[in-house]
């Protein structure tokens, strides 16, 4: 067991070989003042690193929103004045494209009735990268944040699409009680998975490429999970970054006791 101020040796990665005083120990990450050659340096390295388990501390899902309405609005302030006004429960709830589905997230309601979405704007220049630009305005490095009347419009069209494709028995990987929430540039859509599907359970987040047959990867346990993710991304300057490794292993810490429980069981059938 690892203690605060326990002085350890690293045996992976860029730092490997070096020694250090343990400063703080969070949930999937340890900080440590590392000694090299004399000099000092507060290095963060994964808890996997020294064989530590990531344990799953849930907060409640209003106050991750809380905190990511205040990071956000610190870190992105720009974006965050791009953000609609929550709507109201009632207005959920008689939406006709999710006034059938049974199962909506509690957390889904909160979701929408702290912001409904990005402002409907086309083309968004990066603010954090010199000449770049976005189709939609993202709400991380990629993905854009749908209005309740984007996401109207996409429920309809796919639920059309698999219509017409059981009609004439062809393929369609739109599944019925999914509901998209983050729209993937250029190939993508993330959607709350609200049935459980690939042996899952009702809340889960799948990633979905709707161009790939076998184009689904569960990526979150729920939604309360892709919060708590995005808020770590934000606090270590992250959240907008096109590092990936820095990035993954973020996400890789947080989120794979549950995902990688499904990897092998996304294939179509």
């Amino acid at each position: 067991m690892i203690k605060k101020g326990e002085e350890i040796e690293i045996n992976t990665g860029p730092f490997k070989g070096f020694k250090g005083i343990v400063k703080k120990i969070g949930s999937y990450q340890l900080t440590i003042d590392v000694d090299m050659f004399g000099i000092k340096t507060e290095v963060k390295l994964p808890c996997s690193d020294f064989g530590l388990i990531y344990k799953p501390e849930y907060k409640s899902f209003l106050s991750l929103i809380t905190e990511f309405d205040n990071n956000y609005k610190k870190k992105a302030p720009l974006r965050y004045a791009q953000l609609e006004d929550g709507i109201t429960r009632d207005q959920i709830y008689s939406s006709p494209e999710l006034k059938n589905i049974s199962n909506i997230p509690e957390d889904f309601i909160n979701l929408y009735q702290w912001k409904n979405g990005f402002k409907n704007k086309g083309g968004w220049k990066n603010e954090f990268k010199e000449d770049s630009w976005y189709e939609l305005i993202p709400l991380d490095n990629r993905n854009h944040f749908m209005s309740l009347k984007t996401i109207e419009g996409c429920i309809n069209m796919w639920n059309g699409i698999l219509k017409e494709a059981r009609n004439n028995k062809e393929a369609c990987y739109w599944k019925e009680g999914f509901i998209p929430f983050l729209m993937v540039q250029n190939y993508g859509l993330l959607v709350i998975d609200t049935v459980g599907y690939f042996e899952g359970q009702p809340g889960q987040i799948i990633q979905f490429d709707y161009k790939c047959a076998n184009g689904y990867e569960i990526v979150y346990e729920n939604l309360n999970k892709w919060l708590e993710t995005k808020i770590s991304l934000l606090q270590q300057d992250l959240l907008f970054s096109e590092q990936e490794i820095e990035t993954d292993s973020i996400e890789k810490e947080i989120n794979e006791y549950y995902t990688s429980k499904f990897r092998h069981e996304l294939l179509v059938t």
